[in-house]
């Protein structure tokens, strides 16, 4: 491992003391769990109603929707990705609607995320322990025992189940666009291909349309007796701009305090709303890649995106060495 790898490294550490703060993924954030309730009988759907009135997992609380048979059930999941749950009965068009609608759930929609406890009146029907055996659910329970704090318990079991699958597959996705992202920008040559590249692939990360990012590096060959000149590159969805200063010219006064804390603190971290990442070289060479985060993301997630804008410095890095002889004022509009 050479001084700037291990420098990367090290830089991942201000992550820990992260853990200590709450940060929801930006794709489960939601203003409340949605419980489909199906159920061929409307005394039925009061009564779940009544008992969960109220009811909230981790401080958000429960959109309750209704359908009354299994194919109802089936058209709803075809339209909406954001179910957390399906309380579904067994018997209602047919004896079997509900384990019907379960396959098709699981097998037809491949849809292994919303968690479905199923609930019967007639449990000799559909015996439970074959159930349970054969199909994908999250529990079974008899409609006439169950209680206001059976089906709360059941609720916790299963939202938590939902959340953390749902943060597993966005952790998964955010993975797969830093792997590709990561593989495009480190075989770029040229400020302009970089820097337009970057800010497509941010915007994908991030999930949004407006993107900051600003790097500053000191001049890479500095004339003996001479101060070394800050070089500046910012981007946004308007424009990409690069400066060859003795000053910090071009920033806002948020993007200042980054560079002044990046220059005391000399090593990577997290800032108001930017991720800022360090490289130090020989000879008191530096370099600052920082981006502006305005969305929540989970520590696991800020981790992801600090590794990409590690490896984003380092190309950036090796970009700035092979065109030393370039011109130094660059604009470009987006």
């Amino acid at each position: 491992m050479n001084d700037n790898e291990k420098n990367i490294d090290d830089g991942l550490d201000w992550l820990a003391e992260e853990k200590a703060e709450k940060h929801p993924f930006n794709e489960t954030d939601y203003n409340s769990w949605v419980i489909l309730v199906v159920d061929d009988d409307e005394g039925v759907h009061q009564a779940t109603d009544m008992a969960i009135q109220g009811f909230c997992f981790e401080g958000t609380p429960l959109d309750i929707i209704h359908a009354y048979s299994g194919q109802e059930c089936q058209s709803i999941i075809e339209q909406r990705d954001d179910i957390a749950l399906i309380l579904l009965d067994v018997v209602m068009e047919s004896e079997d609607a509900g384990l019907n609608a379960v396959k098709y759930i699981r097998s037809e929609l491949s849809n292994n995320t919303t968690r479905i406890i199923l609930r019967t009146g007639q449990p000799g029907i559909a015996p439970e322990q074959s159930v349970i055996r054969d199909y994908d659910i999250d529990g079974y329970s008899n409609k006439t025992k169950m209680t206001q704090q059976n089906l709360e318990g059941a609720l916790y079991t299963s939202l938590r189940a939902y959340r953390d699958i749902r943060r597993s597959q966005t952790l998964k996705k955010t993975l797969d666009q830093i792997i590709e992202a990561t593989n495009n920008i480190c075989n770029l040559e040229g400020l302009s291909s970089f820097s337009h590249t970057l800010l497509e692939h941010f915007k994908v990360i991030l999930s949004t349309d407006s993107v900051s990012i600003f790097a500053i590096s000191n001049d890479i060959q500095v004339i003996e007796n001479e101060k070394s000149r800050p070089k500046i590159l910012k981007v946004d969805e308007h424009c990409v701009q690069f400066f060859d200063n003795h000053s910090t010219h071009g920033l806002n006064m948020s993007q200042k305090k980054v560079f002044d804390e990046s220059l005391q603190r000399k090593d990577s971290f997290k800032l108001d709303n930017y991720i800022v990442q360090f490289l130090k070289g020989q000879n008191d060479r530096y370099c600052v890649l920082a981006v502006e985060i305005k969305n929540d993301f989970s520590v696991e997630q800020l981790g992801l995106i600090q590794l990409f804008l590690s490896n984003a410095l380092l190309a950036y890095e090796k970009i700035l060495q092979q065109s030393i002889s370039s011109p130094t004022s660059i604009t470009s509009t987006i």
